[in-house]
């Protein structure tokens, strides 16, 4: 008989409340661990963190070990992987305070530039 425990790397709720509102974007991205470079897009992103798909099956990424995230003209930083699937992860950003107030006025400003 099937186990029907919760898989503890599973996509969250879509119910889940944030701290963050999430802004959607298409922006290219990598993550890289240890010596790994993934291609990645960014689905969503929000100043606390962000969904990003997998240009092609992951394979190899550690969720017990922070990864470098990088958007092309915005920089890198340190996250943590919250959840993980084969085609998509959630990113937890490890920023100051201050970073996270500095990249929510940024998508806010960015948010309000496209509309």
């Amino acid at each position: 008989m099937p186990s029907h425990s919760a898989q503890p790397h599973s996509e969250p709720p879509l119910a889940e409340h944030r701290a963050h509102d999430r802004h959607p974007t298409f922006a290219k991205a990598t993550i890289c661990q240890d010596q790994q470079e993934l291609s990645c897009t960014v689905q969503n992103v929000s100043a606390s963190g962000a969904l990003v798909e997998f240009d092609m099956e992951r394979i190899g990424l550690s969720d017990d070990k922070p990864v470098t995230f990088c958007v092309p003209g915005l920089g890198d930083c340190m996250a943590d992987l919250r959840w993980i699937t084969p085609q998509k992860a959630g990113l937890e950003f490890r920023l100051s305070e201050r970073e996270t107030q500095v990249l929510e006025a940024f998508l806010a400003s960015r948010l309000a530039d496209e509309f």
